[in-house]
C-alpha cells in the first residue's frame, strides 16, 4: 500500500507540474479525479485503522491528512477554473 500511495503522491506532484506548464484544463480534471480517488482511499484505510485493526499509524494518519487536502484544494481550484472559463 505505500508504494501505491508512493505512486499518487508522484503522479499529482508531476500533474500539478504539466498543469502550470501547460494550463489545460483537462489535466486539471485528471488531477481532481485522482484526488478523489484517493481521499475515498484514504477515509477507507483509516476505517481500517480505527475500527478493524484498533491501531493507527502516524505516517498513514498523515498520508491520509495529505490526501484530504489535496482533496479539498483540487475542488477549490477546479471551481476557480472553471468559473473563470465562463
Amino acid at each position: 500500500i505505500a508504494l501505491f500511495g508512493a505512486l499518487y503522491y508522484l503522479a499529482i506532484f508531476l500533474g500539478v507540474i504539466l498543469y502550470f506548464d501547460t494550463k489545460k484544463c483537462a489535466i486539471l480534471q485528471l488531477i481532481s479525479a485522482a484526488t478523489v480517488f484517493g481521499f475515498i482511499t484514504s477515509l477507507y484505510l483509516l476505517y481500517l485503522q480505527l475500527f478493524i485493526l484498533n491501531a493507527i499509524c502516524i505516517y498513514c494518519m498523515f498520508s491520509a491528512f495529505t490526501s484530504i487536502l489535496l482533496f479539498i484544494v483540487s475542488c477549490i481550484s477546479i471551481k476557480q477554473v472553471f468559473e473563470r472559463a465562463s
